[in-house]
């Protein structure tokens, strides 16, 4: 299902194959081990900014082949022209929120499509939260004043949940309220017609 959030394109994936599921939590344990602190905040993650990390397509194949699916899927619905040939999962990562771990304000600009699928989603672990494209969206006086506004969306973690959305699209991650750690899958998409 695709929503339009600020006029942009938002799908939501809900799967419950318990294999793709397995397959995540498997690996995640073995990634564990690798986490850094790369970000403002303090979530801890697989990703690296000096190497080339693609945890999905090289050690998760059933997770692979859903996302890619899901990515045609979105690309069709959107009509996107011209069709892109060739979709890449440029790289992707796990992320561990432990509680109180939270997300600051980012983007991924040297991508086109990026995503999230949820591996563990405690109740209260931290909801993803998008910002319109513009920030001076929220604070003009024109457009605070409208009935549509939409200052920010959220979307609630749940186990085996993906979200794609185009990188340019502001987004955080919320703190984890919850006595539990959340574990997720973050990725990037490059297209290439």
């Amino acid at each position: 299902m695709i929503e339009y959030k600020f006029g942009i394109p938002v799908k939501l994936v809900d799967c419950d194959n318990q294999d793709i599921i397995n397959e995540t939590v498997q690996v995640a344990e073995a990634q564990r081990s690798l986490t850094t602190n790369p970000w403002s905040s303090d979530i801890q993650s697989t990703f690296k900014f000096d190497e080339y990390v693609n945890v999905v397509k090289d050690q998760c194949p059933l997770l692979n082949k859903h996302i890619y699916k899901n990515v045609h899927a979105y690309l069709n619905e959107l009509a996107v022209d011209p069709p892109y040939t060739i979709v890449n999962m440029d790289e992707s990562w796990y992320n561990f929120s432990q509680p109180g771990m939270w997300q600051e304000f980012h983007m991924h600009p040297e991508s086109d499509i990026s995503g999230i699928f949820y591996v563990t989603a405690p109740k209260d672990s931290g909801n993803i939260m998008f910002n319109p494209s513009s920030s001076a969206y929220n604070y003009h006086k024109l457009t605070h004043r409208a009935k549509n506004m939409q200052p920010n969306v959220w979307y609630e973690p749940q186990v085996g949940r993906m979200l794609l959305w185009p990188s340019y699209l502001e987004h955080m991650v919320v703190k984890n309220k919850s006595n539990a750690e959340r574990i997720s899958i973050a990725f990037n998409i490059k297209l290439i017609n």
